[in-house]
């Protein structure tokens, strides 16, 4: 996607609900979804082009200029999410939850001529990759059937998630089950009734039946909740084996293709993406080698990029290796004309692996600080993750990349806060 110059000149029709615009009678419904007081809605016409300048899970930095219908003007700050877009007879219809608006006035009989863009860049909400297991009772949940339970910490997880700060998470499985199959958690439905967004992952099992449960969820849940599933994601770190990395699992890969256009098909017209997230540099493979059209199928590029499992120094010459991955995303950007997504980053706080370095809660409070405050991207990244494993390993780090424990506390020494407020149910 382009990004549009906030000097882009092109008209901009802008109503709104929110109560300082109350002076338009008129009360938007797009695709049967009621407006509320936190929702403005806008039409865009670029005549230069005719292209939009906004996508889906595009961040809505501000409008200025905006023409309102008697030529008056209402030019305000404001910052949300695109939910929804409607093309139609010229215009690029949207929907965006609005998180503040500030300094709103109006001036009468502006010049149209001196309209400009209203959307500036989009892709950089930092966002985080949840998994219900940490909790020590999890798997003694899944074993009596406790799906009460089960539900009631997913619940509990996602209110401290956006208590912290983040909206948007991603998660590995569609649905989490008891053994028994039944009553399985919805997370699209917990995350709809937080008002967070959610990338649905699709657990690709060995046994297929239970992979086509976890896509019949995804389906359902973006049919159900299309302004909560802001995409899904099938499989994950899947497509070559583990053992030799590059050798790859071509049964693996055709899986994942066929069910990448399954869920495509299912969810049309919706225009949620659906694609996989790989490492770095499975994606670099199979430029060189793609069967199944994985390149081709996936509507983005989700990319794992991980400086500390490269061998890196948390720090090169006094900054963060976070600061390396955007020159990562704009190399794998260079062969694949495609959005690129961080779909993992992190470091750990703890760990003994061999050859590795920096793994201490202070080399990971200053990636993740240097990742959320410093870093300025052009992408959408995923930190990994919010929540330590449940495991008593201290010694393989990949159980320490958590920003909290596994029970959701600060952790020891840690700067970061995360002993939040959770909201009761």
């Amino acid at each position: 996607m382009t990004i549009s110059s906030l000097t882009k000149v092109l008209p901009v029709f802008f109503l709104s609900l929110v109560s300082i615009c109350s002076l338009l009678a008129v009360s938007p419904t797009i695709n049967a979804r009621t407006l509320d007081v936190s929702d403005i809605y806008i039409s865009e016409y670029n005549s230069n082009t005719g292209n939009s300048s906004c996508e889906i899970g595009d961040v809505l930095l501000s409008v200025a200029d905006a023409n309102l219908i008697l030529n008056d003007l209402l030019d305000m700050t404001i910052s949300g999410e695109v939910l929804n877009l409607d093309y139609g007879s010229g215009f690029l219809n949207y929907v965006t939850h609005v998180s503040s608006v500030a300094e709103a006035k109006i001036i009468p009989n502006y010049p149209p001529a001196q309209h400009r863009s209203i959307c500036s860049t989009y892709k950089n909400v930092k966002a985080i990759n949840y998994s219900p297991m940490h909790n020590p009772e999890w798997r003694t949940w899944e074993k009596d059937n406790d799906a009460t339970n089960m539900e009631q910490h997913v619940f509990k997880d996602l209110a401290q998630i956006k208590e912290f700060g983040f909206n948007v998470i991603k998660t590995y499985n569609s649905s989490y089950c008891p053994n028994d199959g039944q009553n399985c958690v919805d997370i699209a439905k917990i995350a709809n009734e937080l008002n967070m967004k959610v990338y649905l992952g699709v657990y690709e099992f060995q046994d297929s039946d239970w992979t086509a449960t976890q896509i019949d969820t995804a389906v359902n849940a973006a049919l159900n909740y299309p302004y909560t599933v802001a995409g899904i994601i099938v499989g994950n770190e899947d497509l070559f084996f583990w053992d030799t990395q590059l050798e790859p699992d071509l049964a693996m890969q055709e899986r994942v293709a066929l069910d990448m256009e399954n869920i495509r098909t299912r969810i049309n017209p919706l225009n949620i993406p659906v694609f996989t997230a790989q490492q770095n540099y499975a994606w670099m493979e199979l430029l060189s080698s793609d069967p199944y059209n994985i390149i081709g199928k996936a509507d983005i590029i989700g990319t794992n990029i991980y400086p500390f499992w490269g061998g890196s120094y948390e720090k090169i010459n006094g900054i963060s290796a976070a600061s390396t991955v955007p020159n990562t995303v704009s190399n794998l950007s260079n062969y694949i004309e495609k959005e690129i997504m961080v779909t993992e980053e992190g470091w750990p706080s703890a760990g003994g692996n061999p050859s590795f370095r920096d793994m201490d809660i202070y080399s990971a409070n200053d990636y993740f600080s240097y990742w959320k405050d410093t870093r300025n991207d052009d992408f959408r990244s995923f930190y990994f993750q919010f929540f330590d494993k449940n495991t008593s390993n201290d010694a393989d780090a990949d159980e320490s990349f958590g920003i909290c424990t596994d029970t959701g506390n600060t952790k020891p020494e840690s700067s970061i806060y995360c002993d939040v407020y959770i909201r009761p149910r």
